[in-house]
């Protein structure tokens, strides 16, 4: 079948007549009830990963050791997995295959790296919707969900914090002075303030700087 949208001639080829009729109804259809905004329906059917590719060397703002992080993150085994022989108007559709990829399959992974994942796939599809590939898709709106973390993740991201030793409090408490020379020879005393009961009250009741400084 040959036929043409917005002024250029394409063809596409069936199985069937019934498959031709059914593709030839929705085009009239669509031209008829979308004018010039009209898309045509088979212009989804290529390769999506190359247009990725693509996408990603056109960020206006990105430069190269970001293009090259993009690169990086999206070339994860998974994600190749899942958008491999795809084309645009599959992966238009796929908004319960991409969120979970990016909440389970790279549920562990740090929410820059999902996000430029994200990114990457949203936005090579709404570039194809600029463009009139696609009418549309439905990955818009993803949100993460939080970062999958194991117990030994966990306890290597929450040590506790090193303690300092009471003499090193005490000198914070009550302050410190120091006598030295300059170049000249002569003696120079530098006196550091001490901060009273704060310094005890932040290292043995965990309170923050301006709580400690606020006690009465």
């Amino acid at each position: 079948m040959r036929y043409s949208v917005a002024s250029r001639q394409r063809e596409q080829s069936f199985g069937t007549l019934t498959e031709a009729q059914t593709f030839q109804l929705t085009l009239s259809t669509g031209k008829q009830t979308q004018g010039a905004m009209f898309t045509d329906p088979r212009a989804g059917i290529v390769a999506f990963l190359p247009l990725c590719d693509t996408y990603i060397q056109g960020m206006a703002k990105a430069n190269d050791k970001s293009k090259a992080t993009y690169r990086s993150n999206f070339a994860n085994p998974a994600v190749r997995a899942l958008l491999d022989a795809r084309s645009v108007l599959d992966v238009a559709r796929m908004d319960a295959e991409v969120k979970t990829l990016l909440n389970v399959t790279l549920g562990r992974y740090s929410d820059d790296y999902r996000g430029n994942v994200r990114r990457i796939i949203t936005g090579t599809l709404d570039e194809c919707v600029r463009r009139g590939v696609i009418p549309r898709h439905t990955l818009a709106g993803i949100e993460l969900a939080a970062r999958i973390v194991t117990a030994e993740q966990y306890e290597a991201q929450n040590k506790g914090l090193v303690c300092v030793s009471d003499d090193t409090v005490r000198m914070l408490a009550d302050g410190l002075t120091v006598t030295g020379t300059d170049k000249n020879g002569r003696t120079r005393v530098r006196v550091m303030p001490g901060v009273g009961i704060a310094a005890w009250l932040q290292r043995t009741k965990g309170l923050r700087i301006r709580e400690a400084l606020g006690v009465r």
